[in-house]
């Protein structure tokens, strides 16, 4: 039987998902995308609002699980918008797990080692590689948030 995922990404002040189906073949089909963006006004209201909106996005895709790239430690030192990214994420992941049973974590450097014989952003930027899997549909900006959840069933 077909299963819904969902793959999702955090950053400055926005969530970007996207839903593939996972078929019974192994393949993916590309369902959707879309950017839950913050409201601007009180951080604390703004964060209810986009976990109340992520998880009614879930739910009623009636996705199974979400693969979430983790937060990552900056060369350039740590700013206070790294913080307010980690938040954000930590509301995006919260949401996830009450909408659907497995929520799964993506490491990048742990996927680049681990995952075919390149790096991820490599594998991000090959359209071929895309085109393949019939994802080619997938913006180049999303393609990070489906990778976070296809290299946990391909």
């Amino acid at each position: 039987m077909p299963q819904k995922l969902a793959g999702m990404t955090i950053g400055g002040n926005s969530v970007k998902l996207v839903v593939l189906v996972l078929e019974d073949d192994k393949s993916f089909t590309f369902e959707d995308q879309t950017t839950f963006n913050l409201q601007a006004g009180s951080r604390p209201s703004a964060y209810c609002y986009i976990r109340d909106q992520i998880n009614e996005y879930l739910r009623h895709r009636h996705v199974s699980c979400v693969g979430v790239k983790e937060s990552a430690l900056s060369r350039s030192g740590m700013r206070m918008s790294h913080l307010y990214s980690a938040e954000l994420r930590g509301v995006a992941l919260a949401a996830a797990a009450a909408a659907c049973e497995n929520v799964k974590l993506t490491n990048k450097s742990q996927v680049s080692k681990n995952f075919g014989e390149r790096k991820v952003d490599e594998y991000l930027g090959d359209d071929k590689w895309w085109q393949e899997r019939s994802l080619d549909s997938i913006q180049k900006g999303m393609r990070e948030a489906a990778f976070a959840v296809i290299n946990h069933f391909a």
